[in-house]
């Protein structure tokens, strides 16, 4: 008798599932009455023939946010900011930003200074 496969033990990056196998047999009993996938001790069934009892499950890697290059600074001079792409990448394809985890998603902006005071402007009045 085989049962069925259970759950996955995690969602991505391999698993396992398990499932009950026992060695049953169908027999008449002393009244006539047939007996049906009665549990006998597993020495009766043939043991090459046994089925699995676990397998491995949901191989495919998690999920994860890969990033792009910073972009360069907006200004020239002064402060701004730069960019950057992130993408919820699995398998090395990219998918619904849903599918990976909100809080692990890292910054797509940053402020950033050029070193380089910006000149002073000077309105003649």
């Amino acid at each position: 008798m085989i049962g069925k496969w259970s759950e996955c033990t995690v969602s991505c990056n391999g698993g396992y599932q398990t499932r009950t196998v026992y060695c049953v047999e169908s027999s008449n009993d002393t009244n006539g009455i047939i007996l049906e996938n009665r549990k006998v001790d597993d020495q009766y069934c043939w043991q090459t023939h046994r089925p699995a009892t676990s397998r491995r499950c949901n191989r495919k890697s998690c999920p994860k946010w890969e990033k792009g290059d910073w972009t360069s600074c907006s200004v020239t001079c002064g402060k701004g900011f730069r960019t950057r792409q992130i993408e919820c990448r699995q398998e090395g394809e990219r998918i619904a930003d849903y599918s990976c985890k909100s809080t692990d998603r890292p910054d797509d902006e940053q402020p950033c200074y050029t070193g380089v005071a910006c000149p002073a402007n000077f309105n003649n009045g």
